[in-house]
């Protein structure tokens, strides 16, 4: 898989250089904040563990903003969706065969998990 990078500026570069206060940063592709749109759930996730593995926490807040909103906006999308087709399946369902719905999303612990990485480095800061 190549790597990836996320950054605010803009390059056709594949091979750039990010310069931030903690030195210079190689990349291997640069993604625009636009670009998450695009980034399969999966991949948007290795994008974020990339950039708070790599970049100073302070120089990425808009990109994990990005990245958690188009997260949530697909959890919640998921979510309606399963729950939709819960809601039809119980309708055909006698009463008293009923279950509480239940739902997680299959990428959720993945992103708490690169989430809670960049609150560990906010402390840190």
């Amino acid at each position: 898989m190549e790597e990836l990078d996320v950054t605010n500026q803009v390059t056709e570069d594949e091979n750039s250089e990010l310069n931030t206060s903690e030195g210079t940063i190689k990349s291997s592709k640069i993604i625009e904040l636009e670009d998450f749109y695009k980034l399969d759930t999966e991949d948007l996730i290795t994008a974020v563990k990339t950039i708070v593995d790599k970049a100073p926490i302070h120089t990425i807040k808009a990109q994990i903003d990005e990245a958690k909103k188009i997260f949530y906006d697909r959890s919640n999308k998921s979510y309606k969706t399963a729950f939709d087709k819960f809601k039809s399946e119980q309708e055909e369902t006698e009463e008293e065969n009923k279950i509480e719905f239940e739902y997680n999303y299959p990428y959720a612990d993945d992103f708490k998990s690169v989430l809670k990485h960049t609150r560990h480095a906010e402390m840190l800061l």
